[in-house]
């Protein structure tokens, strides 16, 4: 269904067609903002092209298009809730404007073959639409927290190298100082045997 076959039905309906003044004046703003003119839709171009005052028509001072605004917005909030429940498309008029808001509950569109058929539209509420859920993006977090424990272990097996090799240092060093101290073995052996040898006996040696 259009626009325009949308504003038909509610013209025809009991809350506009006792009102020829209200009636006049949702043809004109849908009409205006349908055919892309919306934002010359102003208090005063309404009272002069709706409730036809004349060029001395003062918003300030004659309420007229405020007044009946209100009661436009009344009427249409009525239409919907009765009869134009199930509309296709629905005619809104915001508080605070005269520029008319629609909305399309479903599209209507004939086929190739004649048949006509109706579909939901995208943005329509009452069609339910399944969605699967995407996988969560992979987290920076998550990703350093994988790199600490290779770094941990990395860190560990070189501690452990370096303790490693200070401990052969060290021993080593201990060794040598250990075997300076004490001197060469055998000369060692020799000097006890020559020590316990008579006085004779060592001043042959000796001579």
């Amino acid at each position: 269904m259009s626009i325009n076959d949308q504003l038909e039905r509610i013209l025809n309906t009991p809350p506009l067609v006792s009102s020829p003044s209200l009636s006049r004046f949702l043809r004109y703003v849908v009409e205006e903002t349908a055919a892309g003119r919306g934002a010359a839709i102003k208090e005063y171009t309404l009272g002069l092209n709706v409730f036809d005052r004349g060029d001395e028509f003062n918003p300030r001072l004659d309420p007229i298009v405020r007044v009946q605004a209100r009661n436009l917005r009344a009427r249409l909030d009525k239409y919907y809730a009765t009869q134009g429940t199930d509309d296709p498309v629905r005619i809104e008029l915001p508080k605070g404007t005269y520029v008319p808001v629609f909305h399309f509950r479903t599209v209507e569109t004939v086929s190739e073959n004649g048949h006509q058929t109706v579909q939901a539209s995208p943005a329509s509420p009452t069609e339910p639409v399944s969605v699967m859920p995407a996988p969560p993006p992979l987290s920076p977090v998550d990703e350093s927290r994988k790199a600490v424990p290779r770094v941990m272990l990395a860190a560990l097996i070189l501690a452990v190298l370096l303790v490693g090799i200070a401990a052969f240092w060290v021993g080593q060093t201990h060794a040598e100082r250990a075997k300076s101290r004490r001197g060469d073995p055998a000369a060692m052996l020799v000097r006890a045997c020559m020590s316990r040898l008579p006085e004779p006996q060592l001043s042959i040696l000796r001579g």
